[in-house]
């Protein structure tokens, strides 16, 4: 067994771990070890529980936050363990004392499961800080195994989202011990439900209700999940969501989707509770709703993929320069929903990109496309460089062509030695990461 000294010489590479996103901002510690005592997962939790930055620890020995002198019995009760499949102790609650970055021992409980990975076994411990006992740790040990039904549930790349969504909304049920569970999408005026659990009249996959009717109106407004526990006493007798839904407990957090707001993942139930939801409790919605964004922007990522691959296909068949730039600006509207953009050939006669069309309404804020030249704007720095520029706030940008452009951001693309397209927002920051990478 390696992993018995401090060298971190010949030692296994990181994992693309599928619970990664869902524990990256828990906030307990989380540890992922192989058989090999390598560390091949740490959480941000780790660097404020025990000092060390976390991507320095994956490829180290676990000796680095075990203290010299328990690291033999480390040793031997972890290969008797993987020997025999027999633990001398209770893998669901263990108290011993971590070493700090800094050389002091933090006195930590640990909770282990078995977590296959891409056809070898890691270890994932689970540590809280016993030296200020919280709220949070006293409901640990009851969290262990839900979070690790999540861990199996997300990583089971054999089931379909449809499914997986499903289980992770039992799973919610069952450990928060509600009844229902349901995702929603959201718009500025309708809240329309995705997918339920539960027998709830409400709460059938495509109801739809005005959003002014929903606790979800509420839910959308802040960071943290928004969690009640007593609606009446809470003041919610008189509310419309109330008055549809008759919830007198909910807990629910907000769905993104590529930066964007999609909807909410809630728990609810129509009677009340008799205690606050717990830190545990909020924690573990949070990872919920962390894994069901992070699938919901993986497969609208993917979807587009697809369908620009389509793209790419018609504008290689596309017979002029004509129809080329309309099918590049419609793909621009329909597909990644950038409504104003427009594109620019390069003449070579006139040394300048001319415009050939842009989108209906781009025309609501450009009464005619400005032919550029060299060094008379941003768009010419993108064609000659070569490079995608983004610009987050035009207002904080010189050498813009417009000065009294009512645009707040924009995205100006370079074709080759072609041309440019370019796409713009009167938001600022307007373009997620998805769509850049897109």
């Amino acid at each position: 067994m390696s992993g018995t000294d401090d060298t971190p010489a010949a030692l296994g590479p990181a994992l693309e771990l599928p619970f990664a996103d869902l524990v990256e901002d828990a906030p307990f510690a989380v540890l992922a070890i192989d058989e090999d005592s390598t560390i091949r997962y740490a959480n941000g939790a780790v660097a404020g529980l025990l000092g060390h930055d976390p991507e320095e620890l994956v490829g180290d020995p676990l000796f680095r936050v075990i203290p010299e002198r328990l690291r033999t019995a480390h040793t031997g009760a972890f290969e008797r363990y993987l020997e025999t499949g027999e633990s001398h102790l209770d893998w669901n609650h263990i108290e011993l004392p971590a070493l700090h970055r800094a050389g002091h021992e933090v006195p930590v409980s640990i909770a282990i499961r078995e977590t296959p990975i891409d056809g070898e076994t890691l270890y994932t411990g689970i540590f809280t800080d016993n030296s200020r006992p919280t709220r949070l740790q006293e409901r640990i040990e009851a969290s262990i195994d839900a979070l690790h039904e999540l861990y199996v549930v997300a990583s089971n790349a054999t089931l379909s989202f449809e499914t997986r969504r499903e289980k992770i909304l039992e799973l919610g049920c069952q450990y928060l011990d509600l009844p229902y569970g349901f995702v929603t999408e959201i718009d500025p005026t309708t809240q329309r439900i995705v997918a339920a659990v539960g027998d709830h009249e409400s709460l059938s996959a495509g109801a739809q209700c005005p959003i002014e009717e929903s606790y979800c109106r509420k839910t959308i407004q802040q960071d943290e999940p928004l969690a009640i526990n007593d609606a009446v006493a809470e003041g919610w007798e008189t509310d419309a969501a109330y008055q549809r839904f008759d919830f007198d407990c909910y807990i629910g957090g907000t769905i993104t989707v590529g930066g964007e707001m999609y909807g909410t993942l809630c728990f609810a139930d129509t009677h009340c509770r008799e205690h606050e939801f717990s830190d545990a409790e909020h924690a573990f919605v949070k990872l919920l709703v962390q894994w069901i964004s992070h699938e919901l922007t993986t497969t609208s990522f993917q979807t587009k993929l697809r369908e620009l691959n389509e793209t790419a296909k018609r504008l290689m068949s596309a017979p002029s320069k004509s129809q080329v730039a309309s099918v590049a600006i419609e793909s621009a509207r329909s597909i990644l929903n950038m409504p104003i953009a427009g594109v620019w050939w390069y003449d070579d006669d006139t040394d300048a990109l001319v415009p050939e069309c842009m989108t209906e309404q781009a025309g609501e804020y450009i009464d005619e496309q400005p032919t550029f030249t060299d060094g008379a704007a941003l768009a010419w720095d993108a064609f000659t460089t070569g490079e995608t520029q983004v610009y987050d706030d035009l207002r904080t940008v010189s050498g813009i062509y417009n000065e009294e452009t009512v645009l707040r951001s924009e995205v100006i693309i370079p074709l080759g030695d072609y041309g440019i397209m370019t796409t713009g927002s009167t938001d600022q920051r307007a373009f997620s990461e998805t769509d850049l990478k897109l």
